[in-house]
Parts: C-alpha cells; structure tokens; sequence
C-alpha cells in the first residue's frame, strides 16, 4: 500500500525489473561461427526472403568463397526436382522474432570498421541437419562495402536475391564449428549424409564405363538429386577447353538425347555430351 516508503513504488519497480529480466532472457542469443579465409569482413544483417516466390530453386545457388563444391552441388540437384525443393522447405523454419547474434569470439577477424558489440536483428532461422536442429542468425559475413556488397561465402546468385542456400551453410558451419572447419570437408559422401542422413550412392566413371550407364543415371535426375564430380586433374580445365573445372562438383539437371544438363555451382549452367562426361568426370553419386 502508498505510504512513507512508497511500498507501491517499490512493488511496481520490482514487478517491471522482474518483466524485463524474463524478457531479455526469451531472446536467443546465437554464437557467430568462425570464418574462413584472410579476407577482412563484415557481419552484416540480410534482410533477403529466405525464398522467392516460386520456392527453392537451383538457380538460386552461387558457391562463394568457400571450397565446399559438394554442398552447393547438392542442394542445387535437389532444388532441380519436386522432391528435392520439398525436402529443402522441411529443412528450414524461420522465426521472426528478436535474437542476438554473438560476436565475441571473433575478436581479430572483423573488420576495424565493425561496429562494437553483438548484433540484434529481427530473424533467425531453425535448420535440421546432421540429425539436429541449428539454430542460426540472419547475420552473415560480407566484404566492408558500404553498398554493393557481397556475401563471401554462399552468396546470391544473378536472378535472385535469397537466403536459403546460404542459411543451410551457415548451419552445417555451426554444426562443425566454424566456416573453417566446413572449408576441409571435400568428400561429397561427408556433405551428403550430413544434408540427407545417409551415404550416397554412386559409381567410379573411367575408360571402361559405359555411356549406357552413365546415360541411365543422368536420366534419373529428373527424379533424384544427382551430382558428379570432375577429375582432379589440374589440366583438365585447358583440355575441356575451360568448360570443366578440376576437382569440382556437379548437379546434374537432365538428359536430353545424348546430352547431359549440368548446373555448376558457381552459378552457371552448362551442357556436355554423354562422351564428355566419360571423359572429364570421375564419379557420379546418387540417393
């Protein structure tokens, strides 16, 4: 009751210190995961949607600065079919509400010009992968542009402007422990259990393959994400004639007669024949 020592006073203060407490507990806090690369960086809200309007698609993907190809590869051949985009929008949930994005471990590996502290934003993101759910920010690393500037590892592509592919790389890096740490996986059977829970199948592609089997399999991707994987061969870029990166992933889109639709994941499509495949490829990788 109001008296001398305005006990009122004192109850509402208590009451509003005790609301604010609960409060600032409820926002998650999300630790930012390590990066790779000397580059100097930013961490940066994107307000991108996590999708456009037509949902996943492969288009979407640009690999960035990371050396991960069989990530970007396969979420590419599974946004190519029904299936696969379908998987994807399970993978995701967003949440929008408040969340503090935690950038104290990071000391030395920002830009000067970041601003101090951690960062809160209006969005974070609930990813299933590796059998868990990760939790993740909207806040990704860039380079320091002001305007103009870049994601530095997945990054958008030239027709569109989306977070999807990039929160599901965020989440596997939290998963490992860091960007860094997502850089030394290159096995695509590594990447693959991890997005899809199990080993994939596959085969080696060699002088005795057949381009029967080769063109069995292509045809498939149609209905399950398929990818393949170039030979590791530093020449192989001069002999494709620069149509073939080495040591690099591959979503296969299609078969169209004795030809192979391919999507790279830096954001390109291309074509090769049956025979090219044959030649330039090492393995291909199935469900």
């Amino acid at each position: 009751m109001p008296g001398p020592l305005d006990f009122h006073a004192i109850f509402l203060a208590d009451v509003a210190a005790t609301k604010a407490a609960k409060t600032a507990a409820a926002i998650p806090t999300l630790a930012m995961p390590t990066p790779y690369g000397e580059m100097t960086k930013y961490a940066r809200v994107v307000k991108w949607p996590l999708f456009g309007e037509s949902g996943p698609r492969t288009t979407d993907i640009s690999q960035g600065g990371l050396g991960d190809c069989p990530l970007p590869a396969l979420l590419a051949a599974m946004a190519n079919i029904a299936s696969g985009r379908k998987k994807i929008v399970e993978m995701i949930t967003e949440h929008k509400d408040k969340v503090i994005t935690d950038l104290s471990a990071l000391k030395g590996a920002l830009s000067d010009e970041q601003p101090a502290g951690n960062i809160t934003s209006q969005r974070y993101f609930t990813v299933v992968i590796g059998g868990k759910s990760i939790d993740v920010s909207d806040v990704f690393f860039t380079d320091v542009a002001d305007q103009g500037w870049s994601l530095l590892y997945m990054q958008a592509s030239d027709t569109a402007s989306v977070l999807w592919a990039c929160v599901i790389e965020k989440a596997c890096s939290a998963l490992l422990g860091g960007y860094d740490k997502l850089n030394e996986i290159l096995t695509v059977n590594a990447i693959w259990k991890m997005v899809l829970g199990a080993d994939p199948n596959g085969f080696a592609i060699g002088p005795k393959t057949s381009l029967d089997k080769i063109k069995e399999y292509a045809s498939a991707a149609s209905k399950v994400p398929t990818i393949v994987a170039s030979n590791d061969d530093p020449a192989l870029e001069t002999k494709s004639q620069h149509k073939v990166l080495h040591s690099h992933g591959y979503a296969v889109l299609k078969l169209r007669g004795n030809n192979v639709d391919l999507y790279n994941p830096w954001g390109n499509a291309l074509t090769l024949s049956v025979a090219e495949i044959k030649l330039y490829f090492q393995a291909m990788f199935y469900p």
